[in-house]
């Protein structure tokens, strides 16, 4: 068995046939951390890390399933839509040299 993963979730996605299971990045806090980053910058702040992560969502569809008797997989096979998926985490890190 072969299998898709896609990054973003983009609505492209969700329409697929099959749907692609996906990672979804959390992108209004990312560009909200930015241009926070950006402004303290600005304002001549030093930053207290260079490091940020935040919580990104692995949402499966059908384009994955898991492994045959893991837990999650239904009878017919298809992964459970429902199971619940543990996050993963993204890593931004912002440019020492922004000025």
């Amino acid at each position: 068995m072969e299998a898709a993963v896609g990054f973003d979730d983009t609505q492209l996605a969700r329409y697929a046939s099959p749907p692609l299971t996906t990672v979804r990045r959390p992108l209004r806090e990312m560009g909200g951390m930015a241009l926070r980053t950006a402004l303290r910058l600005a304002a001549g702040e030093r930053l207290d890390s260079h490091h940020v992560e935040l919580a990104t969502e692995l949402v499966v569809r059908h384009s994955t399933a898991p492994p045959a008797g893991a837990r999650g997989e239904q009878t017919d096979g298809q992964p459970d839509m429902n199971a619940a998926v543990e996050p993963t985490c993204f890593s931004y890190r912002p440019s020492a040299s922004v000025k």
